[in-house]
């Protein structure tokens, strides 16, 4: 099988995510699965994974995906994160070649859209108030919830399971990621066999 997209990542927690959630092992239950066809990269922060995503679009040919936490639900700050991540990718490659993704604030954040799963998981300890709190800070909250269930902090092995509990068709609602499945989507297509 021949590779034709790059996904860069600020980190390893978004990489086991998007590798868990994306490219899994097919099952006829999951409404959508891209196949193996895409690589998602784990750099150690921002300016680390824009530094990768710059020198992949330099040196090859593949598409590159850019998949970055806002940090933030501010969006005027988000649209300038985005047209800086924009305008630094293209000065390594057409911008026809690379997209940026921003997950609003944080790509964990996707978790959240199944209330359902994560309150079977987490029982009472989903409060109204966690949920709430979820939209600003769902990283900080879900060490919590894994806290106070007796389970490890939130790392590679706890999002894999967390993912494989949830129901991955509405966690692929997430803006950026819905967006970002579009963008591979289209490169799959593009790049020949």
């Amino acid at each position: 099988m021949v590779m034709k997209c790059y996904v860069v990542t600020e980190g390893y927690i978004d990489t086991a995510l998007l590798n868990s959630l994306l490219f899994p092992p097919f099952s006829p239950d999951d409404v959508l699965v891209i196949p193996r066809e895409g690589t998602v990269i784990a750099s150690m922060g921002q300016s680390p994974a824009v530094s990768m995503a710059r020198t992949l679009l330099a040196s090859g040919h593949l598409p590159i995906a850019l998949i970055i936490d806002a940090e933030t639900t501010s969006e005027d700050r988000i649209r300038e994160l985005r047209v800086t991540l924009e305008e630094t990718l293209a000065l390594a490659g057409p911008r026809n070649r690379f997209g940026v993704f921003v997950a609003v604030p944080t790509l964990t954040a996707c978790l959240f859209l199944d209330e359902p799963g994560l309150r079977k998981l987490f029982g009472a300890e989903l409060t109204t108030e966690r949920l709430i709190r979820s939209r600003f800070e769902p990283d900080k909250v879900l060490d919590e919830l894994l806290s106070a269930t007796g389970r490890p902090p939130l790392n590679n092995a706890a999002i894999v399971g967390l993912v494989g509990s949830l129901d991955k068709s509405r966690l692929q609602q997430f803006p950026a990621i819905r967006s970002l499945v579009q963008f591979i989507e289209s490169a799959v297509r593009a790049v020949p066999a």
